[in-house]
């Protein structure tokens, strides 16, 4: 049964998470009610994340927590700092920008608004 509770929990979650990024979307097509929905910058320095967690899904929970860092076991440290209220551009940036070659790849530095995304190697 916890497995099945926990399993919910994150389909209800995603759920709600696409409902937010389609509103988004949508919202931002719309003049007047949200200018640059979504402004998200990235150097140009690779990061790598190892394990199955993707950095993506990484920096979701680091949102969740209200931003903090966390550390991977494989020496890699992620940390989301600033306006977490840009926590679902950075997401749907880290999604898009992260790719898997052996481990996990995403730049090691991000800004979305004020919000900054770090990866650094252990």
């Amino acid at each position: 049964m916890a497995v099945r509770t926990v399993s919910f929990n994150k389909e209800l979650q995603l759920a709600k998470m696409q409902s937010i990024t389609t509103l988004v979307s949508i919202l931002a097509f719309v003049p007047g009610l949200l200018v640059n929905a979504c402004d998200c910058h990235h150097n140009n320095d690779a990061g790598r994340w190892k394990g199955s967690q993707t950095p993506a899904d990484a920096v979701w929970e680091l949102c969740q927590a209200g931003g903090t860092c966390k550390e991977n076991g494989h020496g890699a440290r992620l940390c989301v700092v600033g306006d977490v209220s840009q926590c679902l551009c950075a997401y749907d940036a880290a999604k898009s920008w992260q790719s898997k070659h052996g481990d996990w790849f995403l730049w090691s530095g991000m800004n979305c608004g004020d919000l900054t995304v770090t990866m650094n190697a252990g």
